[in-house]
């Protein structure tokens, strides 16, 4: 047997109620009728459906039904869809008559209300009504509590840019503990705010404070850490409760604070003719005394809640941005996207492959400690350039980088220290701080010119481009091998450098660097897409295809011959011999002559 719930109105509990007193033969039809004001037939169709399905039976067969007057569903979800890409914040009375004014829609205000309500964009009345906040009673002693909050404000009106004032008040006593003007709410500004309060009060028990990011982890999934920000582990490692509270309200006491600098603090900074943070700091102590005097509280208790700094709370070591770090065997480890190497020794190789502690100070300098033992570190460049051709002359080149990134970056680079890799590499070393900065891309641009296959003006292979897995068997080889990839970034380079020549009047080298390259190849130098460089490669095995030279080879005489590239399965296959035979050897995958968007070509003299 199974049970429904039948929703039924009170009139229709009154009907089975007289239906169950005819069925117990208490009454009879006539009478009900005339209690019910119905005719004699109703009341036979009605005891006739509780005798077949009980007193459900006599439940309404239209409710639960969508009305037959109801609007059309696409009439609503046009609706909807307008009021919620132009009309969000608007209130049901308001839409409706951008609905008839702009889009000839006109469905009933409450029509209208009943629509954003479900669909969330409307909050009736009594969801709107606000939570009750019953006041608080003060803590008793200073010290207890003290509020913490950020108050940003143009506190020195038009004479300076805007800036946030950090506000400690104790809860007991209305007091301001600490004033400092800061640039924003941050982390750092609120460590170095807390370290000038503990120095000249000392620890209070608890600090109260919002939400924001600094004081509370807002990610609802946080999918590491200790549950702690930067300034709540500070505060756990010295013994100070932080609160945070769920509204402005609860924390009211700052706030009407903060109300009252905006109104009194502005105005005695524009009198004294105060402009930046920092005399705003060197006042603010003025300031908070005579604040204190006119508005401060007894508290009260005498005692003073707030605890001394002991020796052992090293507060420029607490008040330090500290992460985890795992060092790696090779005693390496990443921290703010910088690789640090840590010098070998006893406690360095007892931390390999362990958590270590990494701390950064306000000033930016990394301190490394595992145990408590400090580890010596340096900075690892990974964008340090590195000569690719052992032995063999080129341009020193950063994996992944074109030249023109490098010509870049020389560009913008202040005059070489001695210390310069670059210098090094080059050989000029003990002359870098001695001659400007274009003398030492002319020398660069020497050594490209002194790369180039004799009698054209195309860069050798060398020891590989950007891809060094594929490497000549031979030294000749070498010499006489180019990577369309890297000879479009070559040309791309001095293209831009004859241009930062011409603008600063030096048009004797831009005259030069015009006549290093060929026109025809010269003309596609332009700044290179990834879909660029394959549709460059493209065309020059199609020249190749059809027995053609590139149109800026055409006065070298030459003809490139295409190394085509072979199917991986063949070539692991195919013997040293047959490798040596073709020129180019593989490392791992057997023998290629394009890889990504690089293209081998071999210039051979035609008869």
């Amino acid at each position: 047997m199974t049970t429904a719930l039948v929703t039924m109105s009170p009139t229709e509990l009154d009907r089975a109620a007289h239906m169950q007193r005819i069925a117990e033969r208490r009454t009879t039809q006539a009478e009900v009728a005339l209690e019910l004001a119905v005719s004699l037939r109703q009341v036979e169709r009605m005891y006739a459906a509780f005798k077949r399905g009980g007193p459900g039976a006599l439940a309404s067969k239209r409710r639960g039904r969508p009305s037959k007057r109801r609007l059309d569903v696409a009439y609503r979800q046009a609706a909807n869809e307008i009021v919620r890409a132009k009309y969000a914040d608007f209130g049901p009375t308001l839409a409706r008559e951008k609905l008839i004014e702009c889009h000839d829609l006109s469905p009933s205000v409450e029509t209208l209300r009943k629509w954003m309500t479900e669909d969330g964009l409307w909050r009736t009345r009594t969801e709107r009504r606000k939570r009750a906040q019953p006041p608080r009673a003060r803590r008793d002693c200073l010290g207890e509590l003290v509020q913490i909050d950020g108050s940003d404000h143009e506190w020195f009106e038009d004479r300076s840019p805007r800036c946030t004032l950090l506000v400690y008040i104790d809860d007991a006593t209305s007091t301001l503990m600490e004033l400092k003007f800061v640039r924003s709410e941050s982390t750092f500004a609120y460590l170095a705010a807390t370290q000038s309060y503990l120095k000249r009060h000392g620890k209070p028990v608890a600090f109260y404070s919002d939400k924001a990011g600094v004081f509370h982890v807002n990610a609802k999934d946080a999918q590491g850490g200790d549950g702690y920000t930067q300034f709540g582990r500070a505060m756990f490692d010295l013994n100070i409760e932080i609160i945070c509270a769920n509204s402005s309200a609860a924390k009211g006491r700052v706030e009407r604070a903060n109300q009252t600098l905006q109104d009194r603090l502005v105005k005695e900074l524009r009198l004294r003719g105060i402009s930046d943070r920092d005399a705003g700091n060197a006042y603010a102590e003025q300031f908070r005394a005579d604040y204190n005097r006119r508005f401060a509280n007894a508290p009260k208790s005498p005692r003073n809640a707030h605890r001394e700094l002991r020796d052992r709370d090293e507060l420029t070591r607490v008040f330090s941005w500290q992460k985890k770090r795992r060092l790696t065997i090779n005693r390496t480890l990443h921290f703010r996207r910088v690789m640090y190497v840590v010098d070998e020794s006893a406690a360095a190789d007892a931390a390999r492959g362990k958590r270590v502690s990494v701390r950064e100070y306000e000033d930016g300098s990394v301190h490394i400690e595992y145990m408590g033992v400090p580890l010596q570190a340096r900075a690892f460049p990974k964008n340090a350039r590195v000569h690719q051709g052992a032995g063999q002359p080129g341009l020193p080149h950063r994996r992944g980088r074109s030249s023109t990134s490098s010509v870049r970056a020389t560009a913008r680079a202040s005059t070489p220290a001695t210390t310069d890799p670059l210098a090094r590499v080059l050989g000029w070393a003990d002359q870098a701080a001695k001659t400007p900065l274009s003398e030492h891309v002319d020398r660069i641009v020497d050594l490209v010119v002194r790369s180039f296959v004799p009698g054209t003006a195309l860069v050798q292979f060398g020891g590989g481009d950007w891809n060094d897995s594929l490497q000549p068997v031979s030294e000749e080889l070498a010499q006489r091998v180019i990577s369309s990839w890297t000879v479009q970034m070559s040309y791309q380079a001095l293209h831009e450098y004859r241009e930062v020549n011409e603008c600063s009047g030096r048009t004797v080298k831009a005259k030069e660097l015009e006549d290093i390259a060929d026109p025809g190849v010269r003309s596609r130098a332009q700044p290179v897409s990834p879909r660029r460089r394959g549709h460059t490669t493209a065309a020059l095995h199609r020249h190749a295809r059809h027995g053609q030279q590139p149109r800026g080879d055409r006065d070298l005489g030459r003809v490139p011959i295409f190394l085509r590239t072979r199917a991986r399965a063949r070539a692991r296959t195919r013997s040293a011999g047959s490798q040596a035979q073709k020129g180019v050897s593989g490392r791992g995958t057997g023998t290629g002559t394009r890889t990504g968007m690089t293209t081998l070509i071999e210039y051979r003299d035609t008869p």
